[in-house]
């Protein structure tokens, strides 16, 4: 997105400049509804969708997360007013790693829950 920059905050916040880059967003990344994956927002950021999920799950992501049918999803509009907003700049809370969970102990195998065969 880099290259897609606004020329100015002045620029940035008007009706012309926002209506450009969300149609950029549209053309670009495919999106055609009111609300995005949470992939497809790490796809615009330059995240891993993996990373990305973690700072949602940690409640450590600036935009506001609405959940859809158990998947987590953004309002475009929301991701444009950031972008026009911001210029593109990530908050501090986003500088730093998303904590990792644990990972799930393995369960046996069906055979080894059997007892043995007689």
């Amino acid at each position: 997105m880099n290259d897609e920059r606004f020329e100015g905050q002045e620029g940035a916040r008007s009706p012309e400049a926002r209506a450009r880059f969300e149609a950029l967003l549209r053309e670009r990344y495919g999106i055609d509804a009111a609300f995005v994956p949470v992939r497809t927002v790490a796809r615009v950021l330059g995240f891993a969708p993996s990373t990305l999920n973690e700072y949602v799950r940690e409640g450590r992501f600036f935009m506001p997360v609405s959940r859809l049918s158990r998947i987590p999803m953004v309002a475009v509009e929301d991701l444009v007013e950031w972008y026009c907003a911001s210029s593109g700049a990530l908050p501090a809370e986003m500088a730093r790693p998303p904590q990792r969970r644990a990972p799930r102990k393995q369960r046996a195998s069906k055979s080894r829950r059997r007892g043995p065969e007689v």
